[in-house]
Parts: structure tokens; sequence; C-alpha cells
């Protein structure tokens, strides 16, 4: 079950966010960059590489490093409540 979740919540974010972040920032940048401009384009991408680079990663590996090891070594459940039992 979690497995799907995960599944279905990346991929429609990558069907999706992937395409419409970056043109959303190159559109109406932030910190009053001209929209369609050179410099806006940069940071669209570098927000999208931000969004969808390395660090969504590392917080799915925080999450799913326990819920591993629990279900692997101890046979628990493919849930997040038996990472929270001491």
């Amino acid at each position: 079950m979690v497995q799907h979740l995960f599944a279905c919540g990346y991929g429609i974010g990558i069907v999706y966010w992937v395409v419409a972040e970056p043109l959303t920032f190159f559109a109406t940048p932030p910190w009053g960059i001209d929209p369609k401009s050179t410099h806006a384009a940069e940071i669209a991408l570098t927000y999208a590489f931000f969004h969808w680079g390395w660090t969504p990663w590392a917080i799915y590996l925080v999450i799913s490093a326990p819920i591993g090891y629990l279900m692997f070594r101890k046979g628990e459940a493919p849930r997040f409540s038996p990472c929270l039992c001491p």
C-alpha cells in the first residue's frame, strides 16, 4: 500500500509539476525579476531542480530507511507506525 501511494504521488508530480512548475516560475518569477527573461528562465530551472532533484529523495530516504529495516529485518508490516515504537 505504501509503495502504491508513493508511486502515485511521485508519478502525478512528474506528469504535471515537472512541466508546470518551471513554466509558472518563468512566466511569474519571484523577487521582481522580469517575466520571460533569461534570468527568469535560470530561476525557473533552479527551482525545478531543487524541488525535483536530490531534496525530495533525501526526505523519502528518512522515511523509507526505517520502514525498510523493520520490514526486512524485523518482519513488520510496511507501515510508518512501527517506526515510532521504542
